[in-house]
């Protein structure tokens, strides 16, 4: 194999497909890259084994002759980034090492049997659900901060995407919050389909695909694939916990409150705590810190806030701040809707097609 490549180029696909190689087994191939040569193309690959990413890089390079071969993920990385920008880079297989040249520096990476490097699945035969990107993108990132990828119980180390005809719910849950984005979609012959996604495909999908977004799944992975890029994931086994039964059904409180005006709350007394108990009365609403006898600080601070409350009633919450944060970050709307039932029981807050049910700290 001998290749001529931009250094530009090189950086961008192997900066790319990094977060996909498998940092803990240093001698193992999947913390190799996989090159092949082929045509007119360089193609990169890397692979944890649960997951994997393929980069097809056809600008700016020339393969003089093909082959292929693995490159040591960090070293070939760091290799790449300390070279010149403006220079192109040739790599070449000599005997069991891959050279790495540009101008007067020369490089050599040992390099392992790339028959050894992890087959990734075929997308031939699997079915496909197409989505729209901005649908698929910002559904992952309201979802994400609520996937526990260490929860013992394995089926929720990922988020859900729950097809039930014409909708389609995408859900997180780490047991102390449930996040769920609601979208009407119809999927032409898809009654009911569940598929649970690890943590980390989530955060890469959303960062390597636009446009329309086709996702082929069988039992064991999804795949993704655009022209120059291809994506697996293995899927997450098991089934998924009925979230729908702890959706509230009874509300008997219901507020609009402020976002920023909330933020600003959280900020300050979140600086002593993460957590506060809020109040609410009919012309206030009020953020302080839980004290359990530990702390050396205090905080409390409060809003004007006209509710439906009668005068003389109040109703009191406590929780950790952290959660409330999450969701008030990933909202457009200028206020949101919280809905509680009883103080002690989960709370839910909400903007458009974006919920979050919270768990309630006891405040005695």
């Amino acid at each position: 194999m001998i290749v001529e490549i931009s250094k530009k180029q090189l950086e961008k696909a192997l900066s790319t497909v990094s977060p996909f190689l498998d940092k803990k087994n240093s001698d193992s191939a999947v913390s190799n890259y996989l090159l092949q040569a082929v045509g007119d193309d360089l193609i990169i690959k890397a692979t944890d084994v649960t997951s994997g990413l393929s980069v097809k890089v056809s600008e700016d390079v020339i393969i003089e002759r093909e082959g292929e071969t693995t490159a040591d993920g960090k070293k070939f990385l760091s290799i790449v980034k300390g070279l010149k920008n403006d220079k192109t880079i040739t790599l070449e297989i000599q005997d069991e090492d891959l050279l790495v040249k540009q101008g007067r520096s020369r490089f050599k990476i040992k390099t392992m049997d790339s028959d050894d490097f992890i087959k990734f699945p075929l997308k031939d035969g699997k079915s496909s659900i197409t989505f729209n990107s901005e649908i698929l993108h910002s559904a992952f990132k309201r979802i994400l901060p609520a996937v526990d990828p260490n929860n013992p119980k394995y089926e929720l180390n990922g988020g859900l995407i729950d097809i039930q005809g014409g909708q389609v719910n995408f859900v997180a849950t780490d047991t102390k919050r449930l996040a769920v984005v609601q979208e009407k979609i119809e999927i032409a012959g898809i009654d009911e389909l569940q598929l649970i996604l690890p943590k980390h495909s989530l955060t890469e999908i959303t960062k390597l695909f636009f446009g329309d977004i086709t996702l082929f799944y069988d039992e064991e992975f999804i795949i993704i694939k655009s022209d120059d890029t291809f994506f697996f994931s293995k899927l997450i086994g098991g089934t998924y916990p009925n979230y729908k039964k702890i959706l509230p059904t009874e509300i008997n409180y219901e507020f609009k409150l402020p976002k920023d005006e909330v933020v600003d709350a959280i900020k300050l007394v979140s600086n002593v705590n993460s957590e506060v108990k809020f109040t609410i009365t009919n012309k206030t609403f009020k953020m302080e810190t839980l004290v359990d006898g530990t702390l050396n600080a205090e905080a409390e601070t409060e809003f004007e806030f006209n509710s439906s409350l009668s005068e003389g009633d109040e109703v009191k919450i406590g929780l950790n701040s952290r959660y409330l944060q999450d969701f008030i970050s990933l909202i457009d709307d200028s206020s949101f809707k919280l809905s509680i039932n009883q103080p002690e029981r989960p709370f839910l807050v909400e903007s458009e097609n974006f919920k979050t049910v919270i768990m309630p700290i006891s405040i005695g």
